[in-house]
Order: C-alpha cells, then structure tokens, then sequence
C-alpha cells in the first residue's frame, strides 16, 4: 500500500510497534518544529493522515541530534550565525555552566551578572562561551 505517506499504519506493523500514543507525540513534535506536513482527515494524528517530509525535514533526517536542536543548527546555518547556534545548542544538552551548589551561591550569582543579557539567556550562554574563548585566546592556561 501506501505505508511511505502514513507513519502510524507503517510502526504499527513492526515486530516491536512503539505505542501509538508515542507515535502521535512525535508526530505532534516533528509537526511543531516544521519537519512534517500532515493531510488528515481527522483531527487526531494517526488517524488515517499522510505525512509528508518539508525541505527542513528531509535535513533534519540526516543530523544524529534531537530534531529541536537540528532546528537551531541549521537556521543558524541559514542566518550565518553557526557559532552561536551551536553554542546554544551544546548549552541545551547538558547541565548549566550557572548551576550552583549551597556553598557558592553568591559568588556564582555575581558572576552569572557580568554576562547576563537583559532578554536571552541563550545570548548569557554566548557571552560566557566568548568570554571563555578569549581568556584560553590570551593564555589562561599557562
């Protein structure tokens, strides 16, 4: 049949299908993010839709990073602004170079101030990250 248009028809014949509640998130999910467009006859994913690949999906497909993330990579590609892009992207997979323990709380929240951006805490992540490049630039190390 026509298993390549409907994604929840196709998992639902493997050996081990995935729930279908599970299907529908992520189809909710690459929707969201403009990976798929989807024809449905019904206002409940899975049900008898056609889901169709966009030109971003069919891009998104081929990065090994969570399609949120692939998103932000390759329109930051797009607006030549890739640095901070991936930047942001790396600060969203792992812990926050903010994070605090009880004993420091003070001295991290000072230093947190001197690269806050008013509106973004992606543009805080940035400055942290440019403030890093630029004393290992100097010798920081040595």
């Amino acid at each position: 049949g026509n298993l390549d248009q409907n994604c929840m028809d196709f998992l639902m014949q493997a050996p081990q299908s995935p729930s279908e509640e599970s299907v529908k998130a992520a189809l909710l999910l690459l929707e969201e993010v403009g990976a798929i467009e989807s024809s449905s006859s019904s206002a409940q994913w899975g049900e008898r839709s056609n889901e169709r690949l966009t030109p971003l999906g069919k891009h998104l497909a081929k990065l090994p990073v969570h399609v949120r993330l692939g998103k932000i990579l390759i329109m930051g590609a797009l607006l030549h602004c890739l640095d901070d892009a991936l930047t942001i992207a790396a600060s969203l997979s792992t812990k926050s170079p903010f994070s605090t323990n009880v004993s420091n709380a003070s001295e991290a929240t000072a230093a947190h101030r001197g690269f806050s951006h008013p509106s973004s805490d992606f543009i805080s992540i940035c400055n942290v990250w440019k403030a890093y490049e630029t004393a290992a630039a100097s010798g920081f190390n040595s």
